[in-house]
């Protein structure tokens, strides 16, 4: 059985994870991204997905992977990261299977 966390280190871990999510929130702004649409995006790639079949499943145009795949691209690697990393803390990585 899991441990409770103390009542402090939970409001700290949920400041922490509000913070990032804000971060995250800001990245997408400066970018025009949609934070689910990468998580989704992000998730096929890292899975083995081509864009065109990443696309197909979604049901989205192939234009708007290429966006997404260009602009992350550009992005710094710190900027991708707290994307990645908001997802990680928050907990909504989509799954998907070939």
């Amino acid at each position: 059985m899991s441990e409770k966390p103390e009542p402090r280190e939970f409001i700290n871990d949920l400041l922490a994870k509000q913070r990032l999510k804000e971060q995250a929130e800001a990245v997408c702004k400066e970018y025009g991204l949609n934070m689910a649409m990468f998580i989704q995006l992000y998730t096929f790639w890292s899975e083995g997905y081509t864009g065109l079949e990443a696309a197909q499943t979604l049901g989205i145009h192939m234009a708007t992977v290429r966006r997404y795949d260009k602009t992350i691209r550009k992005m710094p690697e710190s900027k991708v990261q707290i994307l990645i990393d908001c997802n990680e803390a928050v907990g909504r990585c989509v799954q998907h299977r070939k």
